[in-house]
Protein backbone atom coordinates (compact mmCIF):
# COMPACT_ATOMS: atom_id res chain seq x y z
CA UNK A 1 0.00 0.00 0.00
CA UNK A 2 0.85 3.48 -0.76
CA UNK A 3 0.97 6.61 1.39
CA UNK A 4 0.71 10.17 -0.06
CA UNK A 5 1.15 12.92 2.05
CA UNK A 6 0.04 16.79 1.21
CA UNK A 7 3.18 17.83 3.10
CA UNK A 8 5.95 16.96 5.65
CA UNK A 9 5.24 14.16 7.29
CA UNK A 10 6.16 13.94 11.16
CA UNK A 11 5.46 10.63 12.87
CA UNK A 12 6.56 7.47 15.07
CA UNK A 13 5.88 4.41 13.30
CA UNK A 14 6.14 1.13 15.48
CA UNK A 15 6.24 -1.90 13.51
CA UNK A 16 5.02 -5.30 14.76
CA UNK A 17 7.25 -7.64 16.53
CA UNK A 18 8.82 -10.79 15.16
CA UNK A 19 7.90 -14.19 15.87
CA UNK A 20 10.82 -16.00 15.26
CA UNK A 21 12.53 -13.33 18.04
CA UNK A 22 9.69 -13.54 20.39
CA UNK A 23 9.50 -17.35 20.82
CA UNK A 24 12.98 -16.90 21.09
CA UNK A 25 13.22 -14.17 23.85
CA UNK A 26 10.38 -16.05 25.87
CA UNK A 27 12.21 -19.46 26.24
CA UNK A 28 15.48 -17.53 26.94
CA UNK A 29 13.86 -15.49 29.75
CA UNK A 30 12.52 -18.52 30.77
CA UNK A 31 15.81 -19.99 31.44
CA UNK A 32 17.26 -16.43 32.59
CA UNK A 33 18.37 -15.89 36.27
CA UNK A 34 15.20 -14.19 37.78
CA UNK A 35 12.47 -12.17 35.71
CA UNK A 36 12.69 -10.73 32.46
CA UNK A 37 10.95 -7.75 30.83
CA UNK A 38 10.04 -7.96 27.17
CA UNK A 39 8.93 -5.06 25.48
CA UNK A 40 7.89 -5.65 21.59
CA UNK A 41 6.89 -8.70 21.77
CA UNK A 42 4.08 -9.71 19.15
CA UNK A 43 0.98 -11.44 19.75
CA UNK A 44 0.45 -14.13 17.86
CA UNK A 45 -1.15 -18.07 17.68
CA UNK A 46 1.96 -19.26 17.64
CA UNK A 47 3.74 -16.89 21.05
CA UNK A 48 0.47 -17.39 22.76
CA UNK A 49 1.28 -21.33 22.12
CA UNK A 50 4.78 -20.44 23.93
CA UNK A 51 3.29 -18.38 26.46
CA UNK A 52 1.01 -21.03 27.46
CA UNK A 53 3.64 -23.32 27.15
CA UNK A 54 5.42 -21.95 30.18
CA UNK A 55 3.06 -21.42 32.18
CA UNK A 56 1.99 -25.07 31.88
CA UNK A 57 5.77 -25.89 33.14
CA UNK A 58 4.85 -23.63 36.00
CA UNK A 59 6.65 -20.08 35.20
CA UNK A 60 4.80 -16.78 36.33
CA UNK A 61 4.24 -15.43 32.98
CA UNK A 62 2.20 -11.83 32.97
CA UNK A 63 1.25 -10.91 29.10
CA UNK A 64 -0.16 -7.35 28.07
CA UNK A 65 -0.76 -7.78 24.44
CA UNK A 66 -1.41 -3.70 24.33
CA UNK A 67 1.95 -2.51 25.52
CA UNK A 68 3.41 -5.32 23.60
CA UNK A 69 5.00 -6.61 27.24
CA UNK A 70 5.67 -9.64 29.02
CA UNK A 71 7.57 -10.11 31.97
CA UNK A 72 8.52 -14.13 32.53
CA UNK A 73 10.12 -15.79 35.62
CA UNK A 74 12.50 -17.71 34.60
CA UNK A 75 15.60 -19.79 36.15
CA UNK A 76 13.74 -22.98 36.32
CA UNK A 77 10.80 -24.74 35.44
CA UNK A 78 8.23 -25.18 38.92
CA UNK A 79 6.20 -27.76 36.88
CA UNK A 80 8.74 -30.93 36.13
CA UNK A 81 5.34 -33.25 35.06
CA UNK A 82 3.79 -31.66 32.51
CA UNK A 83 1.64 -32.44 28.99
CA UNK A 84 2.56 -29.38 26.50
CA UNK A 85 0.28 -28.35 23.57
CA UNK A 86 2.20 -26.71 20.82
CA UNK A 87 -0.50 -26.52 18.24
CA UNK A 88 1.36 -25.97 15.09
CA UNK A 89 3.93 -23.93 16.27
CA UNK A 90 7.50 -25.30 14.64
CA UNK A 91 9.43 -22.94 16.68
CA UNK A 92 7.88 -23.90 19.94
CA UNK A 93 7.74 -27.71 18.99
CA UNK A 94 11.52 -27.70 18.53
CA UNK A 95 12.70 -25.36 20.86
CA UNK A 96 11.05 -27.08 23.94
CA UNK A 97 12.21 -30.34 22.83
CA UNK A 98 15.50 -29.29 23.23
CA UNK A 99 15.05 -27.16 26.75
CA UNK A 100 13.56 -29.87 28.25
CA UNK A 101 15.90 -32.63 27.65
CA UNK A 102 17.74 -30.69 30.28
CA UNK A 103 15.13 -29.66 32.64
CA UNK A 104 14.81 -32.77 35.33
CA UNK A 105 11.48 -33.20 34.63
CA UNK A 106 9.10 -35.63 32.31
CA UNK A 107 7.41 -34.14 29.72
CA UNK A 108 5.04 -35.24 26.20
CA UNK A 109 4.72 -32.62 23.76
CA UNK A 110 2.03 -32.56 21.32
CA UNK A 111 -0.07 -30.36 19.04
CA UNK A 112 -2.42 -30.85 16.05
CA UNK A 113 -2.21 -33.23 13.38
CA UNK A 114 0.01 -31.73 10.93
CA UNK A 115 2.12 -31.71 13.86
CA UNK A 116 1.89 -35.10 14.07
CA UNK A 117 2.92 -35.35 10.48
CA UNK A 118 6.27 -33.01 10.43
CA UNK A 119 9.36 -34.39 11.35
CA UNK A 120 11.61 -34.23 14.12
CA UNK A 121 14.31 -37.16 13.59
CA UNK A 122 17.23 -34.89 13.18
CA UNK A 123 16.70 -33.17 16.56
CA UNK A 124 16.12 -35.72 18.57
CA UNK A 125 19.17 -38.02 17.11
CA UNK A 126 21.34 -34.52 18.12
CA UNK A 127 19.82 -34.51 21.65
CA UNK A 128 20.48 -38.56 22.23
CA UNK A 129 24.68 -37.57 21.33
CA UNK A 130 24.24 -35.11 24.33
CA UNK A 131 23.33 -37.66 26.72
CA UNK A 132 19.14 -36.62 26.11
CA UNK A 133 16.52 -39.55 27.09
CA UNK A 134 13.96 -38.59 24.20
CA UNK A 135 11.85 -40.57 21.97
CA UNK A 136 8.98 -39.42 18.93
CA UNK A 137 5.67 -41.51 19.45
CA UNK A 138 4.84 -41.56 15.61
CA UNK A 139 8.04 -42.52 13.96
CA UNK A 140 9.96 -39.57 12.72
CA UNK A 141 7.38 -37.24 14.26
CA UNK A 142 5.59 -35.60 17.81
CA UNK A 143 4.32 -35.93 20.03
CA UNK A 144 7.51 -36.44 21.63
CA UNK A 145 8.18 -37.74 25.37
CA UNK A 146 10.95 -36.68 27.44
CA UNK A 147 12.58 -37.67 30.81
CA UNK A 148 14.83 -34.70 31.39
CA UNK A 149 18.37 -35.00 32.41
CA UNK A 150 21.13 -32.69 33.76
CA UNK A 151 24.50 -35.10 33.29
CA UNK A 152 25.15 -34.97 29.68
CA UNK A 153 27.82 -35.60 26.57
CA UNK A 154 30.11 -32.28 25.88
CA UNK A 155 29.37 -32.49 22.14
CA UNK A 156 26.78 -33.29 19.04
CA UNK A 157 26.63 -32.83 15.35
CA UNK A 158 23.18 -31.77 13.61
CA UNK A 159 22.67 -31.22 9.93
CA UNK A 160 21.35 -27.40 8.67
CA UNK A 161 20.17 -28.93 5.25
CA UNK A 162 16.40 -29.12 6.59
CA UNK A 163 15.77 -26.78 8.98
CA UNK A 164 18.10 -24.28 10.52
CA UNK A 165 15.68 -24.40 13.92
CA UNK A 166 17.30 -27.41 15.01
CA UNK A 167 20.73 -25.98 15.22
CA UNK A 168 18.75 -22.75 17.02
CA UNK A 169 17.28 -25.17 19.19
CA UNK A 170 20.68 -26.86 20.39
CA UNK A 171 22.39 -23.72 20.87
CA UNK A 172 19.17 -22.43 23.58
CA UNK A 173 19.69 -25.73 25.15
CA UNK A 174 23.33 -26.13 25.50
CA UNK A 175 23.62 -23.68 28.45
CA UNK A 176 20.99 -26.05 30.45
CA UNK A 177 23.12 -29.22 29.24
CA UNK A 178 25.56 -29.89 31.49
CA UNK A 179 27.38 -29.70 34.41
CA UNK A 180 31.14 -30.32 33.08
CA UNK A 181 31.57 -27.00 31.19
CA UNK A 182 30.98 -26.19 27.70
CA UNK A 183 29.01 -27.80 24.76
CA UNK A 184 30.54 -27.92 21.72
CA UNK A 185 27.50 -28.18 18.54
CA UNK A 186 28.95 -28.98 15.68
CA UNK A 187 27.26 -28.31 11.91
CA UNK A 188 26.74 -31.17 9.54
CA UNK A 189 26.89 -29.87 5.76
CA UNK A 190 25.74 -26.03 4.49
CA UNK A 191 23.25 -24.69 6.95
CA UNK A 192 19.93 -23.27 5.58
CA UNK A 193 18.43 -19.90 6.49
CA UNK A 194 21.79 -18.55 7.87
CA UNK A 195 19.82 -15.47 9.76
CA UNK A 196 17.98 -17.88 11.49
CA UNK A 197 20.66 -18.85 13.69
CA UNK A 198 22.39 -15.28 13.65
CA UNK A 199 19.57 -14.27 15.34
CA UNK A 200 19.44 -16.76 17.59
CA UNK A 201 23.26 -16.17 18.62
CA UNK A 202 22.24 -12.54 18.87
CA UNK A 203 20.08 -13.39 21.44
CA UNK A 204 21.72 -15.72 23.52
CA UNK A 205 24.78 -13.60 24.00
CA UNK A 206 22.62 -10.65 24.86
CA UNK A 207 21.19 -13.34 27.68
CA UNK A 208 24.75 -13.59 28.80
CA UNK A 209 25.92 -16.50 27.57
CA UNK A 210 29.42 -16.88 25.96
CA UNK A 211 29.30 -18.30 22.55
CA UNK A 212 32.25 -18.84 20.45
CA UNK A 213 31.84 -19.56 16.92
CA UNK A 214 34.70 -21.70 14.70
CA UNK A 215 34.14 -21.15 10.81
CA UNK A 216 30.49 -21.37 11.38
CA UNK A 217 30.65 -24.97 11.36
CA UNK A 218 31.50 -25.15 15.54
CA UNK A 219 29.31 -23.24 18.40
CA UNK A 220 31.18 -23.66 21.63
CA UNK A 221 28.70 -22.75 24.30
CA UNK A 222 29.50 -22.35 28.17
CA UNK A 223 27.31 -23.15 30.52
CA UNK A 224 24.28 -21.11 33.16
CA UNK A 225 26.23 -20.99 36.26
CA UNK A 226 24.16 -19.78 38.57
CA UNK A 227 21.73 -23.07 38.11
CA UNK A 228 24.98 -25.02 39.32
Amino acid sequence: MKIRTRGPLNAVVTPPGSKSITNRALLLAALADGPTTLHGVLDAEDTQIMLNALRTLGLNVVHDPQRQQVEVGGGVFPNENAEIYVGNSGTSARFLTAVLCFANGNYRLHGKPRMHERPIRDLVDALHQLGADVHCENGDCPPVRINGVRKTNSSATVSGALSSQYLSALLMAAPLATEQGEVEIRLAGELVSVPYVEMTLAMIRSFGVDVVTENNFSYIVAPLSFLY
